[in-house]
């Protein structure tokens, strides 16, 4: 017999589910320029692997949208980020959120941290190599800066060979590390068990990538984030957070 307290379902129709997922992904209204961030932290961030598909995606939903007033909010009012996310690719974050995206990545990262150990075998010369990039990335540098800096400054030998990713043959710089070789692009993915690492304003046709500032900010955010959606029980590890 069925439960007289239990609700009959309500039924949906295929139309109302569209404009459901069409209205709270801000397709079927596009929403006041001020609510930039707001539209991202919605939508769960815009994949930005190409900078142009997130600003697109912020044309379509963000009434008078351009190119310059999105490149503003990233790199001179920092309310917009641009920072590996979901699947350790790119996304278009709002500021304020970055490390509740950033962390959903830690398996990820530490599967990196944990191989890189494992091509290493030291703790202390992985550590003392991560050390070095994050000292390098504090303010904005290229793949190719980075390299530099490491041998120059850190005495780390470097070789240059195919690795681009993506089937890319042009070659790349690897750092050695005892007898192992490491490209130092990866390292990036790497270091993100430890810290957070954005995207930096372009130079020329390459990225640049920098430590990302305020982490005691990020950390209250995340403290935050797990009371709203009523989390507990959770640790977050290297943050010192808990709910």
């Amino acid at each position: 017999m069925r439960d007289p307290t239990e609700q009959k379902p309500i039924p949906v129709s295929w139309r109302q589910v569209a404009a459901f997922r069409l209205s709270r992904h801000h397709l079927s209204e596009r929403q006041p320029s001020a609510s930039m961030a707001s539209v991202l932290g919605d939508i769960g961030g815009a994949q930005s692997q190409v900078l142009s598909a997130a600003q697109l995606s912020i044309w379509a939903r963000v009434k008078g949208a351009r190119i310059r007033q999105v490149n503003s909010a990233i790199w001179n009012d920092h309310t917009l980020v641009r920072a590996w996310a979901m699947r350790r690719t790119m996304f278009l974050l709002p500021s304020d959120q970055l490390a509740v995206f950033v962390r959903g990545t830690t398996r990820r990262a530490t599967y990196h941290f944990h191989h890189a150990l494992s091509r290493i075998g030291s703790q202390e010369k992985l550590d003392e190599l991560l050390d070095a990039v994050l000292g390098a990335l504090g303010e904005p540098r290229k793949r190719s800066e980075l390299a530099e800096i490491l041998s120059k400054s850190h005495g780390y030998k470097l070789k240059s060979k195919a690795g681009g990713g993506w089937g890319n043959k042009r070659p790349i710089p690897w750092v050695r590390v005892g007898e192992s070789l490491l490209p130092v692009g990866w390292l990036l993915h790497v270091i993100a068990a430890r810290d957070v690492i954005v995207s930096g304003p372009g130079d020329g046709n390459e990225a640049t990538y920098v430590r990302a500032k305020g982490r005691e900010g990020a950390t209250r955010q995340v403290s935050q984030s797990l009371r709203t959606h009523n989390i507990t029980g959770l640790c977050i590890v290297g943050w010192n957070v808990c709910a």
